[in-house]
């Protein structure tokens, strides 16, 4: 296989495999939410990809989770 042939190759697996991650991401967030457990963890990954240009937010303690346990 060419050079080019490999990239290409490479190119189309790494697009399937951040297309297959991101459904079954979708999947997982949506079956927490349904669940109504851990919901908070997201935005907290959300919050780490934006910068903050306004500094009117408190930093709080991360969110714990409670998996495998019933909540009351």
């Amino acid at each position: 296989m060419n050079p080019l042939e490999d990239t290409m190759a490479d190119l189309f697996t790494d697009l399937m495999g951040g297309i297959a991650g991101a459904i079954i991401g979708i999947f997982l967030i949506k079956r927490a939410e349904k669940k109504g457990k851990c919901v908070e963890w997201v935005d907290g990954i959300a919050k780490l990809g934006m910068k903050d240009d306004e500094s009117n937010e408190t930093e709080s303690s991360p969110p714990t989770c409670n998996l495998g346990e019933d909540e009351e």
